[in-house]
């Protein structure tokens, strides 16, 4: 799973080095964590400011591996497509609210139910999602974050035991 993240974010640094890129446009890592778990993504984002202001809006998308404990104690290893929202004051010193969802688990229906001794589908498995808040800071093309988020993860034979995360982000802009 790392070395399928390392080439994805390969990948997306090719895409907007070679690519003509909007202003606002930043590709990034992020880790969460809590007591037993462990997210670690790579996407981009786009900023909008609004005008004449410092107050805007961030919209991101990101691969994530996750390793979540079930409130069973079984270890979850997955792959999600998260697709995020920010709103808040982005400057030297940025503060901003935030929520997504898991892209992939609401359009490719995964119900996460790869257990070999289950065979059972539920067609009301919710979309996994999260909101937060986080602080950052600028330095001129690069730009660190630290955030907070309550996430919902489970599938319709599971649910993760924790639900708070913690999460450091390196940006870089473009």
């Amino acid at each position: 799973m790392k070395k399928s993240l390392l080439l994805l974010s390969a990948l997306l640094l090719c895409f907007t080095t070679q690519a003509k890129t909007p202003e606002g446009m930043s590709i990034f890592v992020k880790h969460e964590i809590n007591a037993t778990d462990k997210i670690s993504s790579v996407g981009i984002a786009q900023r909008i400011r609004f005008a004449y202001s410092d107050m805007g809006a961030e919209a991101t998308t990101n691969i994530s591996y996750a390793e979540v404990i079930t409130e069973e104690g079984y270890l979850e290893e997955f792959m999600a497509w998260e697709v995020g929202v920010k709103f808040g004051y982005f400057s030297t010193i940025s503060v901003y609210v935030e929520a997504g969802i898991d892209l992939s688990e609401s359009l490719l229906n995964d119900n996460r139910n790869d257990d070999c001794c289950y065979d059972y589908y539920d067609q009301h498995n919710s979309p996994d999602g999260y909101a937060g808040a986080g602080i950052g800071f600028q330095l001129n093309r690069a730009r660190i974050e630290f955030s907070a988020r309550a996430r919902k993860i489970d599938s319709e034979l599971w649910q993760s035991e924790a639900y708070v995360f913690y999460g450091a982000q390196l940006t870089l802009e473009f």
